[in-house]
């Protein structure tokens, strides 16, 4: 599965350098598969807002409200990315090496 990563495939940059009008006020939603032990699944979280503001070039907000939502594993996870990626959604997706699998997703 290719993955989209929010950076123009021309000029290597994000196309949002300023934070984007469909930032302002939005929740950030970091899906995360329910498969994972807890000492795995917290880390992942974070690494898929960490992917999605380095794509987004955008710097986290302390104040904004993060919903986490699971989902069962890897092919739903994956699911939902592709959704995302068919509706032009902005997402960050994370694939964690030790385990050679995506583990979460952040999106607006």
């Amino acid at each position: 599965m290719p993955v989209y990563n929010c950076v123009d495939d021309y000029t290597g940059e994000s196309p949002h350098a300023e934070r984007p009008e469909w930032h302002a006020g939005r929740r950030m939603y970091v899906v995360c598969r329910r498969d994972l032990p807890p000492g795995l699944a917290t880390p992942q979280c974070i690494h898929a807002v960490a992917a999605f503001n380095v794509a987004w070039a955008l710097n986290p907000n302390p104040e904004e409200t993060i919903v986490v939502v699971q989902v069962p594993d890897e092919a739903n996870l994956r699911r939902i990315a592709r959704k995302l990626t068919d509706d032009i959604c902005a997402y960050g997706i994370f694939f964690e090496p030790d385990i050679d699998e995506y583990t979460a997703l952040a999106t607006y």
